[in-house]
């Protein structure tokens, strides 16, 4: 496992930046692209659009929106990589970050609700023009709109935010498919995504989008900072994950990890907050948990460390579906995302230890920003521009 080190200068930084766990420009990447160019109507949306390929796959509680709103300030950007204008990013050899457009932190996709419910096409969004990810100002944050200059050729976005909840089936699920975006989208002036630039369009609202590969170099890369993926997504997380990249070798993963009882407590506190979790006492909380995963499977929770890896593919996934997801006592968060072995277990199973980035919370704290975006650089192959970081470090040093 690639395992955050002590904080480090600038120079190790850089040097980690060059280092060798960056995922290849593979054959079959360059392929789909090809593909994505030539034949962007009949080829599936997995290979015409960016899916994310750096992924933050666990665990609540444990820094992920810090982390996030660091990768996300603008440091990895192709607007602060490659240069302003998008229309040169299809060339760039510089490996670079493209988040999705819009202020949505985490898909959840890989979920069954969302794979099987919603499909490929709500997790590509409608077609935005790729000019709309040029960064002009200050990188725009979670929870801010982003605003583009209207004097821009394909800029009839002004304003960006958060698109309210559909409130009925119908309109629900026509809001999974992009050719009937339209009707996905409340605005003051309401027309398709994609449609003539000259429109006037002052504010649209939409949930998310991710950008054409067409429009894009080989070197081009997007994240999903999906943190329930590694336990609370279930056994078929990995396996559609893996089957849905154009090149699983180039998956990179972020995992975070926390004291697993801080973690709990944090996680409590959360749902009590939320109003999820009734019992006000931390410990009875826990021990209901506990108790529920020694009802399910006795002999697993008296030796776990014994009978957890020895187990088979199967029988792994069988007891992580009936003792941690299903059932009338399913467990809350509380515990079950602090089991980080089952995680473990079943993740380095279909992808190699290699492509896991460890990060523990209290020590990414203390890192500078230098140390800690060179080692996400160094893991991604993420081209990183040490001299800089000094204009992220706000949002990238805790």
């Amino acid at each position: 496992l690639a395992v955050v080190p002590a904080p480090g200068s600038a120079a190790a930084a850089a040097e980690a930046a060059a280092g060798s766990n960056a995922p290849p420009i593979s054959d079959a990447l360059i392929s789909a692209i090809q593909r994505a160019r030539e034949h962007p109507q009949t080829e599936p949306v997995n290979v015409t659009r960016l899916i994310p390929t750096l992924i933050f796959v666990g665990n609540p509680k444990c820094g992920s929106t810090f982390l996030w709103d660091c990768v996300r300030s603008g440091i990895f950007d192709p607007s602060n990589v490659c240069g302003q204008d998008s229309s040169a990013w299809k060339t760039c050899n510089r490996r670079h970050l493209i988040t999705a457009f819009g202020p949505r932190k985490e898909f959840n996709f890989y979920d069954k609700h969302f794979y099987v419910g919603h499909g490929w096409d709500w997790y590509v969004g409608p077609e935005v023009p790729i000019s709309a990810w040029e960064r002009t100002g200050r990188p725009w944050t979670l929870n801010a709109p982003r605003v583009k200059d209207s004097a821009n050729r394909d800029g009839f976005f002004t304003d960006t935010c958060r698109r309210p909840r559909p409130i009925d089936k119908a309109v629900k699920a026509v809001c999974r498919k992009p050719s009937e975006a339209w009707r996905c989208i409340f605005s003051e002036a309401c027309v398709p995504l994609g449609r003539a630039p000259h429109v006037d369009v002052r504010r649209t609202l939409l949930d998310h989008a991710l950008p054409r590969r067409a429009d894009l170099s080989p070197f081009a890369m997007s994240a999903d900072p999906s943190i329930n993926y590694f336990i609370k997504a279930g056994p078929n997380a990995m396996r559609w994950m893996y089957e849905g990249a154009v090149d699983p070798a180039a998956l990179r993963f972020v995992l975070l990890m926390r004291d697993p009882l801080e973690r709990s407590y944090s996680n409590w506190l959360m749902f009590r907050q939320w109003n999820w979790e009734d019992e006000a006492n931390f410990t009875r909380a826990a021990e209901v948990e506990l108790d529920n995963l020694r009802e399910c499977d006795p002999a697993t929770f008296a030796d776990p460390t014994a009978r957890l890896p020895a187990m088979s593919q199967a029988e792994l996934d069988a007891y992580h579906a009936r003792c941690t997801l299903g059932g009338r006592k399913h467990l809350l968060n509380h515990v079950r995302a602090s089991m980080y072995v089952i995680g473990c277990l079943q993740w380095f199973r279909w992808f190699s230890p290699s492509q896991f980035l460890v990060l523990d919370n209290d020590e990414v704290r203390t890192l500078s920003a230098e140390a800690l975006l060179g080692r996400i650089a160094a893991h991604s192959g993420l081209h990183l521009e040490v001299s800089k970081v000094g204009n992220f470090r706000a949002e990238c040093q805790g």
